[in-house]
């Protein structure tokens, strides 16, 4: 009810044992033939948790979706000019980045602010606690809102006035930089015993690469909880377009996109609320014949508006509204908040891309 969106870091740590357990156990005779050469992560992006000196976390892990610091957003503007935050950061203040989470916790948990509590997503937490080192990827620092995006590095202008120091962060590497697993995981996964740990990578970056775009020619439509519309672009030293977000995939490669917060989200909202059609009947609705209007807005909004204040509204309802009708709407107004961020995108890019 408050907006919090979080879960406890030791027992997302306890799946990914639990997951690698399986994994390995059922492929157990093909990785003995041919064991892994490496193990790639795809994680989360916008998570954050802190961390004691010995690595143990503070906090649970705070999600991208975590509405908590809202109040703090006007805050982060009279602190930081709003647009000079969004050409080096190439992201706005809102509650899905870590500056106003950081304020939030600094009115919240005062305790967490001294020398030796570092800050990190989720995707270090791992890092560190398999490897037995802390350090981030290029590309997960890319969407904390600390990060320059042309220096890659962590910015010192904002942590200046958010009271933090660049050394309450995590170390910076790059995609390729590999490190080993620990000897308690090499005991555990023998069949891991020479293979390399590389840093997690933001899951959006991963989507594009795996879907085969990599390049300015095709824009990824992702639809999940959340959904997003991201191209790379290689050697891109310019802002993000208003509206719009600025990551990296790596020192060589930027995403640009824009993601909103209500997607699968809706239609599972929906789902629990409803008593819900067959889906051919809800297939069978003319668009826009139902006379509703929704705004989707049940987790906020981030792209184009970030406003992490607006709420779910339906217009046009009467007695005679079925569920197939608003649930029709619904899904509409998902497509046309995506349509809004893939016209501001192909501008952006000067090109003639594919979705």
């Amino acid at each position: 009810p408050d907006g919090g969106v979080e879960f406890p870091a030791h027992e997302l740590f306890e799946l990914v044992i639990q997951c690698m357990d399986e994994v390995l156990h059922c492929n157990e005779r093909l990785l003995q033939k041919s064991p892994p050469a490496a193990v790639a992560t795809s994680c989360f992006w916008h998570s954050l948790l802190a961390l004691d000196a010995d690595g143990n976390a503070q906090t649970p892990v705070l999600s991208w979706a975590d509405n908590r610091a809202s109040q703090h957003v006007a805050r982060l503007r009279e602190l930081l000019d709003a647009d000079d935050l969004h050409a080096r950061t190439g992201c706005v203040p809102h509650t899905s980045y870590w500056p106003a989470k950081i304020l939030w916790l600094r009115d919240n948990s005062p305790e967490l602010f001294h020398v030796s509590t570092r800050f990190a997503g989720f995707g270090e937490y791992l890092t560190l606690k398999f490897c037995g080192e802390l350090t981030s990827s290029l590309c997960m620092a890319s969407g904390t809102g600390l990060f320059h995006q042309n220096n890659c590095d962590w910015d010192e202008d904002i942590l200046q006035s958010l009271q933090l120091s660049a050394g309450q962060l995590t170390p910076l590497c790059d995609a390729h930089d590999a490190l080993e697993f620990s000897s308690t995981w090499k005991a555990r996964w023998p069949q891991l015993a020479d293979a390399k740990w590389f840093p997690p990578l933001g899951d959006g970056a991963c989507s594009n690469v795996g879907s085969g775009c990599a390049d300015n020619s095709r824009i990824a439509l992702n639809i999940g909880t959340s959904a997003a519309l991201r191209v790379v672009l290689h050697d891109f030293g310019e802002s993000a377009p208003r509206g719009l977000w600025r990551y990296r995939l790596d020192k060589n490669r930027s995403l640009l996109g824009g993601a909103i917060s209500n997607a699968g989200n809706v239609w599972a909202w929906a789902s629990q609320n409803f008593q819900l059609p067959d889906e051919d009947e809800i297939k069978n609705i003319a668009p826009a014949s139902h006379g509703l209007t929704v705004l989707p807005f049940l987790a906020g909004e981030r792209a184009p508006l970030w406003n992490p204040d607006a709420r779910f509204a339906l217009i046009g309802a009467s007695l005679d509204t079925n569920a197939a009708q608003i649930l029709r709407a619904c899904l509409e107004s998902v497509a046309l908040r995506l349509l809004d961020v893939s016209q501001r995108l192909h501008a952006a890019c000067d090109v003639s891309t594919h979705i």
